[in-house]
């Protein structure tokens, strides 16, 4: 089975994910039936673990639809086995059964599947940015330290020192780490900003400080602070900034950028200032919620700015115009649209024109491919047609009849 088959994956995790189920269900009725049957538990929650694993890995087999997402998709499926893989090993500890673990190797276990979920998360995320335009610096740089984190703990798990404690809290720092230079790194070699290379070095800073206070316990650094604040304040405005948005709302990201500097502020303020009261840290938070409300508004308008084609059935399209050049004059003119149809004469010499919009389909099982730029039908798995769906292409317009005449294209 090839992996950029997505039909037939999609078939067999389907029926792993069933086959799951059933044995599932199966050892629960032997759990109850038989109480002297000890491991029940580890072959029941195993099998529950098998149904999510095959569950996400159906989600994440959409990906493997379009040749650009394809990658990414292996690399969440591949996430997503390893997780199993750590999940299988919690319920059944193999160095238990095999006689080796000389301590509680069995709670080890249970922490090491549980640690990489907050790594398996934005591990995707960073992989598929790793891939965008201008997301190489920020994805390696996420990908990079989310690593680390791991490897920091895993030796917090299985070491049996007393700086079990420290070195959760340098695993934290680096994960903390991990989004806020992947947020200052954003948009590297796509566009230059000179307050991408402060917010890295602020990061970085502050990285290196707060890991020298976790081991050495000084007293607290308002510099520390202060570098955390400008490094986040800086790697959210650099995000809002690579949103496109139209002019009339531009508004909304400074409004988003300058909520976002306050609430830092404020926080900075009422943590190195000892006060009686908790006013600033209470309009600290009111500042950071309602930046990220701005942030999230942005975020949308960004995502419906982009420039779609609604479907209202399943053979029409609804297009209020459409852009054509008369074939005779060659003067460039909209036409409107009704569900799909229209029907205009040009401006210009009289030509009529009748015009049909409608989506495309895959040959064989008449799926809907509309917007969909993958090689294969999600469906039924036959090849589609690249770029123009088998649709011939159109003939070359003629020559103008009266040179000069109508407006170019």
């Amino acid at each position: 089975m090839r992996l950029d088959d997505p039909v037939r994956l999609r078939r067999v995790i389907l029926w792993v994910m069933l086959g799951a189920l059933g044995l599932t269900a199966l050892l629960a009725i032997v759990g109850v039936v038989d109480s002297s049957f000890q491991e029940s538990y580890r072959m029941i929650g195993s099998g529950i673990a098998a149904v999510a694993a095959s569950r996400l890995l159906l989600a994440a087999g959409r990906l493997l639809d379009s040749p650009k997402s394809r990658r990414t998709g292996l690399f969440i499926m591949g996430v997503i086995i390893v997780q199993f893989v750590l999940a299988l090993l919690a319920f059944w500890d193999p160095l238990r059964m095999s006689g080796l673990g000389g301590f509680n190797s069995e709670e080890s276990f249970d922490f090491t599947a549980l640690s990489f979920i907050p790594i398996a998360i934005p591990l995707g995320l960073f992989f598929y940015v790793w891939q965008l335009r201008g997301g190489f610096a920020a994805g390696l740089l996420g990908m990079s330290a989310t690593l680390v984190t791991f490897g920091i703990f895993l030796i917090a798990i299985w070491s049996s020192d007393n700086a079990n404690e420290n070195l959760w809290e340098t695993g934290w720092s680096v994960w903390f780490f991990a989004f806020v230079s992947a947020g200052c790194a954003a948009g590297v070699g796509a566009e230059r900003r000179p307050l991408r290379s402060i917010g890295l070095i602020a990061a970085t800073t502050a990285l290196a400080m707060g890991i020298a206070g976790i081991w050495n316990k000084p007293a607290s650094n308002p510099l520390l602070s202060i570098l955390v604040a400008l490094a986040v304040v800086i790697g959210h405005a650099n995000l809002l900034w690579l949103c496109k948005l139209k002019p009339s709302q531009y508004w909304l990201r400074w409004l988003a950028s300058l909520l976002a500097t306050c609430g830092a502020a404020a926080v900075y303020e009422e943590n190195v200032r000892v006060r009686g009261d908790d006013l600033l840290l209470r309009l600290g938070t009111a500042a950071g919620i309602c930046a990220l409300c701005a942030t999230v508004a942005v975020a949308i308008l960004a995502a419906f700015n982009r420039r779609t084609m609604p479907v209202v059935s399943e053979d029409e399209v609804e297009m209020a115009e459409i852009t054509i050049v008369c074939p005779t004059c060659r003067r460039k003119q909209n036409v409107a649209l009704s569900h799909g149809f229209g029907e205009a004469a040009c401006g210009n010499c009289g030509m009529k024109f009748s015009i049909r919009a409608t989506a495309p389909r895959c040959a064989n099982c008449n799926y809907l491919l509309l917007m969909f730029r993958g090689d294969r039908c999600p469906e039924c798995g036959n090849a589609v047609a690249s770029g123009n769906r088998g649709i011939q292409s159109p003939s070359p317009l003629p020559s103008p009849g009266v040179p000069g005449e109508g407006e170019p294209l």
